[in-house]
């Protein structure tokens, strides 16, 4: 079966359309506040790693839309990754990054019942 016609349930396509539109929301924002079209009280370092995390949020939404285990792994390593450097920047609290690791893990949990269908 062609992974662009496997079965993806209504509220689970709706999941990841929806990530994938609030991290080009994200992008756009963080490419704004660098060009200082958009004001932010974000240092420059800060939305350039925010613009990266969401730039992997968009290519990942994407990816899993296509039943590709690379955006699995993609959004699962950046979440962590984001939520470590976080910490060390004190940029996220560790309630902020707790939350990140949990969504992360709801991601998994849904997507389980799935896995035999990703690529």
């Amino acid at each position: 079966m062609s992974t662009l016609n496997k079965p993806h349930g209504s509220p689970i396509k709706g999941l990841w359309g929806g990530l994938g539109v609030v991290g080009l929301l994200g992008l756009i924002y963080c490419l704004l506040a660098l060009g200082g079209l958009q004001p932010s009280p974000l240092q420059a370092h800060t939305l350039i790693l925010y613009g990266v995390y969401c730039a992997v949020i968009v290519a990942s939404a994407i990816g899993i839309l296509r039943w590709k285990r690379w955006g699995l792994y993609a959004l699962g390593s950046a979440t962590f990754s984001l939520g470590v450097i976080g910490l060390f920047q004190n940029s996220l609290s560790p309630q902020d990054a707790l939350i990140g690791l949990g969504v992360a893990a709801l991601a998994v949990i849904l997507l389980r019942p799935g896995w035999r269908y990703f690529d």
